[in-house]
């Protein structure tokens, strides 16, 4: 596990570092930008004891600064964090995998009602995967450059077969469906895996880290 930076602020000392703040959404921006001046990003911000979530950050945004007694952000270089994101992603591929797997089986053993629901769940994982490599992409393209070809490939055959995937299941066609689920969907996403395995294993190599085809992610 990377060691995160921390800072701490005690309403005094918020008083006298931030001296024109008026609310705790104000206190978030200042201090992000601040971390990322220095090459850092934030990945938790804790007020009075409670680490918020980003709905709770937009929620409390308005509150005055009179009401913070306690305030900590926790910070990781932008180079840790997508290293830790693809370790998250490779996690996420593989239960995603094992889900279209079941999937396929309940189609084919006409089991509609449990198929029906892992095949949602297959339909918004993979939706949810391409939503975090879109995010990821965009972070990997402002550290590093160009992403790896393979990505672009993998990505362009993965949309293709989750037309094909939806055009089947609108026709009722689940034998295809399951098909489509097990011989061509699994093995790009199993192919994306390895990918971001071996991105990880290249990010990671000046701290002696990575993960391995069967490590899951605790992050």
């Amino acid at each position: 596990m990377n060691k995160m930076t921390e800072l701490t602020w005690n309403s005094d000392d918020i008083q006298r570092e931030f001296p024109h703040i008026q609310t705790l959404g104000e206190l978030i921006t200042v201090t992000s930008d601040k971390a990322r001046e220095q090459g850092e990003f934030v990945c938790a911000v804790q007020v009075n004891g409670l680490v918020l979530n980003e709905e709770q950050e937009t929620n409390f945004d308005k509150t005055p600064m009179k009401e913070v007694k306690k305030f900590a952000i926790r910070m990781q270089t932008l180079k840790i964090l997508l290293d830790e994101s693809l370790v998250q992603c490779a996690y996420f591929l593989g239960q995603l995998t094992m889900s279209l797997e079941n999937a396929a089986q309940m189609f084919r053993a006409e089991d509609l009602t449990a198929a029906h629901k892992f095949y949602r769940t297959c339909i918004d994982g993979a939706q949810l995967f391409i939503e975090m490599m879109t995010h990821y992409k965009i972070a990997y393209q402002n550290s590093f450059g160009p992403c790896p070809e393979s990505w672009t490939s993998s990505e362009v055959r993965m949309a293709g077969v989750l037309r094909q995937i939806l055009e089947a299941y609108r026709q009722k066609n689940y034998i295809l469906v399951a098909d489509l689920l097990e011989y061509e969907l699994s093995p790009i996403l199993s192919q994306w895996r390895m990918d971001l395995i071996s991105e990880d294993k290249d990010l990671s190599d000046s701290k002696g880290e990575g993960i391995s085809p069967t490590q899951s992610s605790n992050c």
